[in-house]
């Protein structure tokens, strides 16, 4: 049995552009899939469920063997059966940097680095190591160091003053 739906004139250019706009959104997944998107977005496999995540909301990915897991801004934890090497391949994007063997970090989202533990301190509470050869000049641009460096004096002269 077929159903035929009768088209009005006027709805022509409106399917014409529904049709690009399916095709358009087909391409762009299609991209995401494959790894080759512009569009700041990854693919992930979680527990049988895809996910597309936005390069912005990743704080950060920990590499456990040959799994890494992808700590979220909102504070969800993907663990994912790709390797950091796979994850720092699909992420091409500047805001990431290889801290560590086992971490890609977003600079997005670090707030403050303790050079005595190698440690950052990231997005949610959430901490990640840096190696002694890689320099915490590396990790950010000055700007960012300043700008990290004013927001830790104007919390430690609010706590001294309570």
């Amino acid at each position: 049995m077929r159903i035929i739906k009768n088209i009005e004139p006027n709805d022509d250019n409106n399917i014409i552009q529904k049709i690009i706009d399916l095709e358009q959104e087909l391409s762009r997944l299609k991209e995401i899939q494959s790894g080759t998107s512009n569009y700041g977005f990854i693919l992930v496999h979680h527990q049988n469920i895809k996910h597309i995540i936005r390069y912005i909301d990743i704080v950060m990915i920990e590499a456990e063997s040959n799994y890494a897991t992808i700590y979220l801004q909102n504070g969800t934890k993907l663990l994912t059966s790709k390797t950091l090497k796979h994850w720092q391949s699909q992420i091409k994007k500047n805001e990431f940097i290889r801290t560590h063997n086992s971490f890609l970090v977003n600079r997005n989202h670090i707030h403050s680095i303790n050079k005595g533990i190698y440690q950052l301190h990231l997005t949610n509470g959430f901490e990640a190591k840096y190696s002694r050869r890689m320099k915490s000049s590396a990790i950010l641009s000055s700007g960012e160091v300043a700008k990290i460096e004013k927001k830790f004096t104007i919390n430690l002269s609010k706590m001294v003053a309570h």
